[in-house]
């Protein structure tokens, strides 16, 4: 792999989602970076004017349903509370039309931006200790969109991942997209979380890639290009 760094995860495991994040944060790769699922693929450049932004960008989001926090067991409210301002970003939380859901918490984020957000606050260890298991991954999504929104509202590259993305497809119907000419900017595949990505896997990696693994079963890589 070119201009690759591997970093193998010290945190527990069942928290992906979480280390582009944590680790951009600690580690201070560059001044913007874009975190990226190894099962999203690019089929044209992201846009010079996201990928220098001072802020962040979504690279997708998605709308909860009314019965996401009985799903979710309130987990997002639970997590919350134990934040420094939890009071403060539960109300914001509760208000569904200020702020965005972070679909597979992938963004284009600026170092600066990260930094604000992550001083002098408990709100990455808290991350880190409640981020534990799918559900926990999926109100990190929230959390994370709570804590993103706060500061600033930006535009979504993508939009709403179910209207830009055939839900669920696989790589077969991603491929039968490209072949007939149906090209979207960026595909989205569900791969990982029925098992079928596995060790060893071969992944290409553009320029100035952090490869980060999560430490857990199915292997699951999280991309993030640094510029």
């Amino acid at each position: 792999m070119h201009n690759t760094v591997v970093i193998n995860s010290t945190l527990p495991p069942n928290r992906g989602e979480l280390l582009p994040f944590y680790y951009f944060f600690m580690r201070r790769f560059s001044q913007n970076a874009v975190f990226i699922h190894d099962t999203v693929f690019l089929n044209s450049p992201i846009d010079s004017k996201y990928l220098t932004t001072s802020t962040y960008h979504y690279l997708w989001t998605v709308h909860d349903s009314n019965e996401a926090d009985q799903i979710l067991d309130h987990r997002p409210s639970r997590i919350l509370a134990k934040m420094d301002g939890g009071k403060e970003l539960e109300s914001l939380r509760r208000r569904a039309d200020k702020w965005d859901i972070c679909f597979g918490g992938m963004v284009v984020i600026n170092l600066g931006f990260t930094t604000e957000m992550f001083s002098g606050n408990n709100h990455l260890q808290v991350l880190i200790e409640a981020v534990d298991s799918r559900r926990g991954r999926e109100a990190f999504e929230r959390v994370v969109g709570v804590l993103l929104s706060r500061r600033c509202r930006t535009k979504i590259i993508h939009g709403n991942v179910m209207e830009d993305q055939d839900w669920l497809q696989d790589l077969n119907k991603c491929t039968k997209h490209l072949i007939s000419g149906k090209r979207r900017k960026m595909y989205k595949v569900w791969l990982a979380r029925y098992g079928h990505v596995k060790e060893g896997t071969p992944k290409k990696m553009g320029k100035g890639t952090l490869l980060m693994r999560s430490n857990r079963r199915p292997a699951r890589a999280y991309k993030l290009w640094t510029s």
